[in-house]
């Protein structure tokens, strides 16, 4: 009797296992995503695109494969202001490609990429500028034969980019 009990248990679970339908998600129907402005001083990227975003105090910089975002007409590297997404003309960070990643660590601003160039010195795919200014740090030069990025695992990092191998 005992075996009977437990097959019709079994089968009743299996049962109501194969007719249970999967919970739906709640989800409101919404007219748009987001409006067509949603603030004036959201950062508008007018070609190309942000790979990486790093804050630097009431700022915040912007890094990928862009020429302007904004106003601000600068190749790779831009700096805006977090109250209104102004540019900050006087940051003159750049690199000939695009920028994958960046972190800021030891008063540096450590930038990762495909580059060749960063403020057009010579240095493949990782350098260091002043987060302040953009001006290159002259003593962070290494020869890397790939792209730098961080790990894909990390959407923004605390310690500078490493890179491949």
């Amino acid at each position: 009797m005992g075996r009977r009990v437990l097959l019709a248990l079994v089968s009743a679970a299996v049962l109501v296992g194969l007719l249970a339908q999967p919970g739906a998600a709640v989800n409101t129907p919404q007219a748009v995503v987001v409006s067509s402005n949603p603030a004036d001083w959201t950062p508008h990227v007018l070609d190309g695109k942000v790979a990486a975003i790093v804050q630097v105090g009431n700022k915040m910089v912007a890094g990928g494969s862009f020429t302007k975002i904004n106003r601000v007409a600068q190749k790779s590297l831009v700096k805006l202001r977090l109250s209104d997404g102004a540019g900050i003309t006087a940051f003159k960070g750049k690199t000939n490609a695009r920028v994958k990643d960046m972190a800021v660590s030891g008063g540096r601003l450590y930038i990762g990429g495909t580059f060749k160039t960063a403020n057009g010195v010579a240095r493949s795919a990782l350098a260091a500028v002043d987060p302040v200014t953009g001006a290159l740090s002259a003593d962070v030069n290494l020869a890397i034969t790939g792209p730098v990025t961080a790990p894909s695992t990390s959407t923004s990092s605390t310690s500078p980019p490493t890179a491949p191998g």
